[in-house]
C-alpha cells in the first residue's frame, strides 16, 4: 500500500519535453531543499537545546572520519551516468550497483576496525563506539536502488523529492524522540542511521529497477574514465570543505567542534541550500544543451543571477542579525560562535558562486576543471588554518575556510567565459543589483532587530521586504525583469 502510494506521488509523464521537466524540476527541487532544510535547521534547533556543544562535536568526529574514507574511494559513478551522452543508461546500472555494493561494504569493515585511532587522533574515546554505530552508513549508501540516478538525468525532481525527504523525516522523527529520551548523543546517531535506511527503503519502493549481480568490466572502466576526475575534485574539496573540521576537532576539542560545526550549518544553509536547486538542476540540464553554445550562455547568465540575487542577501542578513539570532534561539552556551557564524556567511556567497561553476563544467563534459578550480582553495587553506586557528580560534578557522573560497574565482571566472563566452560587463551587472539593494536593506534591519523572538521576526521580515522592493525597483531601472526573463527562457528551452 505504501509503495503503490509513492509510486503514485510520483507519477510523471514520459512525453514531457525538455522545458517543462526544466520547469517541473526547478519547482520539484526547490520544494525539497526548503523542506530539507527547514526539517534538519528545525532539528538542529531543537537538538542543540536539548544536547551539549560536545555532543554534536563528537558525532561530527565521528561523521569526518566516515567522510574521510569514503571521500578517498569515491568512484563517481553516478555523475558519470548523469553526463552519459545516452538517455538510458540501464545496462551499465547493474556494474554500477554492484561496485558501489562492495565499496560500501569494505568501508564499512574498515571504519569498524579502525574506529580506535579515529579516537585516539581527536583525543576522544566516544569516538569509538560512535564511529562503529554509524559504520553501516557506507553499506546503505552502496546499495541504494542505481536507477536513482535517472532522478537527476531526466530532471525527475518529483521522485528526488520523496527520495530524499523520506531519509530526512525519519531523522528529523527519530533524533528528536531519541533526544527526549536519552538526552546524549545516540539521539544524533540513532536519526542519522533511520535516515539513510528510509532512503534505501524509499530508493525501492519509488523506482521498480530490481538491479542483479552482475559486473562488466569495460563498462566500469568507462564509467571510472569520467569518474576519476570526479573524485579528483571530490579529495580535494573534501580537504576545503572537511579538512576545517578535522583540524578543529584534533586541534581544539568536542566542545569547539560542535560550536563550529552549528555556526557553519547556519551560515551556509541558506545561502547553499537556496541556490543549490538551481545548480542541482542545472548540471543535467547543461548536459543536454552543451551543443546550444547561445542557449547555454543565456542559461549560466540566467544561473549567475538567480545565485547571486538570492545569496548576497541572505549572508548580509545572517552577519546583521547573527548576535541576536544566537541568544534568543541557541542560548548563552552557543554565544562563542557568532564571529565564526558571520564571517561563515561571506563564505557562503562564494561557496554558491563556486557551485555554478562545477556544475557547468560537469555538464559540459570537463570536470577536471572542478578539480583545478579547488586546487588553489585546498593550497590556501592548508597555508593559513593553522596560523589563524591558534590565534582567533574557531574564528580564525572560518576566515582560514573564507580566504581559500576566494581563490577558486580566478579560474571559475576565466573557464566559465571561456565556455560561455559571457562579457564581462554580463558578470559585473549580475552582482550590482544585490549590493545595491542590501546597501538600501541594511539600515532599517539594524533599527529593528532587538534580542527577543519578536525583534529577530520583525528584522527579517523588514530585510526580506526592503530588498524585494528596491531589488525589483533597480530592475526596472535597468530596464530589466528578471522573472520575465527567466519564464521566456523557459519557454524558448
Amino acid at each position: 500500500m505504501i509503495r503503490k502510494l509513492l509510486q503514485w506521488i510520483v507519477a510523471e509523464k514520459n512525453d514531457s519535453t525538455l522545458r517543462e521537466r526544466v520547469i517541473h524540476s526547478g519547482i520539484w527541487a526547490t520544494l525539497l531543499n526548503v523542506s530539507d532544510q527547514v526539517l534538519r535547521l528545525l532539528m538542529t534547533l531543537i537538538l542543540a537545546n536539548l544536547l551539549s556543544p560536545s555532543a554534536f562535536g563528537v558525532v561530527a568526529m565521528a561523521m569526518i572520519a566516515i567522510a574521510v574514507l569514503t571521500t578517498f574511494t569515491t568512484i563517481g559513478f553516478n555523475e558519470a551516468l548523469i553526463q552519459h551522452e545516452e538517455d538510458n543508461v540501464d545496462s551499465y546500472l547493474n556494474t554500477a550497483w554492484v561496485a558501489k555494493s562492495i565499496r560500501g561494504a569494505v568501508l564499512m569493515v574498515l571504519m569498524f576496525t579502525l574506529a580506535p585511532f579515529a579516537a585516539e587522533f581527536f583525543d576522544e574515546p566516544l569516538v569509538t563506539p560512535t564511529l562503529r554505530a554509524l559504520s553501516i552508513i557506507p553499506l546503505l549508501n552502496g546499495v541504494v536502488n542505481p536507477a536513482v540516478v535517472y532522478f537527476k538525468k531526466d530532471l525527475r525532481f518529483r521522485k528526488q523529492f520523496v527520495y530524499q525527504i523520506s531519509g530526512t523525516a525519519a531523522n528529523f522523527v527519530v533524533a528528536l524522540t531519541g533526544a527526549y529520551i536519552l538526552g546524549n548523543l545516540w539521539a544524533i546517531v540513532l536519526g542519522a542511521l533511520a535516515g539513510e535506511l528510509f532512503q534505501v527503503l524509499a530508493s525501492y519502493a519509488i523506482d521498480d529497477f530490481r538491479p542483479r549481480v552482475e559486473f562488466n568490466s569495460t563498462m566500469a572502466r568507462e564509467l571510472f574514465s569520467f569518474g576519476k576526475w570526479i573524485q579528483g575534485s571530490t579529495i580535494v574539496v573534501f580537504i576545503a570543505t572537511r579538512g576545517d573540521d578535522l583540524f578543529v576537532g584534533w586541534l581544539l576539542a568536542s566542545g569547539a567542534l560542535g560550536l563550529y560545526q552549528i555556526a557553519f550549518r547556519y551560515a551556509n544553509a541558506p545561502t547553499r541550500e537556496l541556490t543549490h536547486v538551481i545548480t542541482r538542476v542545472a548540471f543535467p540540464t547543461y548536459s543536454k544543451l552543451k551543443a546550444d553554445k547561445q542557449t547555454l550562455k543565456r542559461a549560466f547568465t540566467l544561473t549567475i543571477e538567480a545565485t547571486l540575487l538570492v545569496s548576497i542577501p541572505v549572508a548580509v542578513g545572517i552577519i546583521l542579525i547573527a548576535p541576536e539570532f544566537v541568544h534568543v534561539f541557541l542560548g548563552k552556551e552557543w554565544m562563542e560562535m557568532i564571529p565564526a557564524l558571520q564571517v561563515l556567511a561571506v563564505s557562503g556567497v562564494i561557496r554558491t558562486l563556486a557551485a555554478t561553476g562545477g556544475s557547468l563544467f560537469k555538464g559540459f563534459g570537463v570536470p577536471r576543471w572542478d578539480f583545478w578550480m579547488n586546487v588553489p582553495r585546498t593550497l590556501t587553506i592548508v597555508a593559513t588554518i593553522w596560523p589563524l586557528t591558534e590565534r582567533f580560534g574557531i574564528t580564525g578557522t572560518a576566515i582560514s575556510i573564507t580566504l581559500g573560497l576566494a581563490m577558486t574565482l580566478p579560474i571559475w571566472f576565466y573557464k566559465t567565459r571561456d565556455i560561455t563566452e559571457i562579457p564581462v560587463s554580463g558578470y559585473l551587472r549580475s552582482i550590482l543589483t544585490p549590493i545595491l539593494a542590501v546597501l538600501i536593506m541594511t539600515p532599517p534591519v539594524l533599527y529593528v532587530k532587538k534580542p527577543t523572538l519578536s525583534g529577530v521576526g520583525i528584522a527579517i521580515l523588514v530585510g526580506v521586504v526592503s530588498y524585494t522592493v528596491s531589488g525589483y525597483f533597480l530592475l526596472r531601472l535597468q530596464g530589466r525583469d528578471f522573472i520575465e526573463q527567466t519564464l521566456r527562457f523557459a519557454r524558448e528551452a
